[in-house]
């Protein structure tokens, strides 16, 4: 299996970025990205239960290209494909599963992108 690596995009909510370390760490993932994140306070700990060191770990850059230079591969992830307010749809490149077969067949590593709450990654 290749490193696995995910990164998130200004994540506005700081108990968000606890949850997606708590996330990775029961996956065994540990390479955690944030790009201009918001500040990461009591609730991003709170809810990274048993999953301080990713989040203690979590390498902070100021942009997206940045933070997928050293991997081989990057992968966004996005709801968003619509430009009215509310209105979310998922049309994905791959499937899950798809995306599994196609990283169980390479080496080297990938980047998992995770794009704003709010815009995704536009």
């Amino acid at each position: 299996m290749n490193r696995i690596g995910v990164v998130l995009v200004e994540p506005k909510i700081e108990g968000n970025i606890g949850s997606v370390a708590r996330v990775m760490k029961n996956f065994g993932f540990h390479e955690l990205t944030l790009v201009n994140p918001c500040k990461i306070g009591s609730s991003a700990h709170a809810l990274s239960v048993h999953a301080q060191d990713v989040l203690e770990g979590a390498r902070t850059v100021t942009t997206l290209n940045e933070a997928i230079s050293k991997y081989d591969l990057a992968v966004g992830c996005t709801g968003i494909t619509s430009s009215k307010r509310g209105e979310h749809t998922r049309t994905p490149a791959l499937t899950p599963k798809e995306l599994r077969d196609t990283l169980a067949t390479r080496t080297g590593s990938t980047a998992i992108i995770l794009g704003r709450e709010d815009r995704g990654l536009e």
